[in-house]
């Protein structure tokens, strides 16, 4: 009888103690947890800022002030006015919003963007954008946009409303 007592009692703290380390174990995986959901909420929640210069403003992968290691995942809200702007040379003088993309290309020169199409502009601008949920980019490269390439290069594309376009409005090489 005294065996079965003590065996009763050894299993119970045996059960008994195993309970106890699964529970921390299973703290311990808890705490881990947030750790890493906190690191990728970090990266789905970047920051909002404000930008002189912009391009892919309307894409999940805006860059702001020409920082290609940020990619700003939310797009820019606003956008550039800009006066006396041509989309040829021979086109009559117009306004725009520069919602896509805008860049100084001299002193008095901007290149603007917009959904209808790229314009040089030569008169004054206002406004401006804030680009959203801006994070660090993996090894600072931007995803590939060759679907829409017009040029027959490889890893090259045209300027226009919805490629990227470097500040001076050349074609960018990828």
């Amino acid at each position: 009888m005294k065996t079965n007592i003590s065996l009763i009692l050894t299993f119970a703290l045996l059960s008994l103690f195993s309970s106890s380390t699964h529970a921390k174990h299973n703290n311990i995986k808890s705490r881990g947890t947030p750790v890493n959901n906190n690191t990728n909420n970090q990266q789905k929640n970047g920051i909002s800022k404000p930008c002189q210069t912009y391009y892919s403003a309307n894409t999940p992968h805006a860059v702001c002030d020409g920082d290609r290691s940020v990619m700003c995942l939310a797009g820019c809200t606003g956008g550039v006015v800009v006066q006396n702007c041509q989309s040829n040379s021979s086109s009559p003088l117009t306004t725009e919003t520069c919602s896509v993309a805008f860049s100084q290309t001299s002193e008095a020169a901007y290149l603007c963007n917009t959904p209808q199409g790229a314009y040089t502009c030569q008169g004054p601008q206002s406004g401006g954008v804030v680009c959203h949920n801006c994070v660090s980019t993996p090894n600072g490269v931007l995803p590939s946009n060759n679907s829409s390439s017009t040029s027959n290069t490889p890893g090259h594309s045209s300027s226009n409303s919805t490629n990227e376009h470097d500040q001076q409005g050349k074609t960018l090489c990828n």
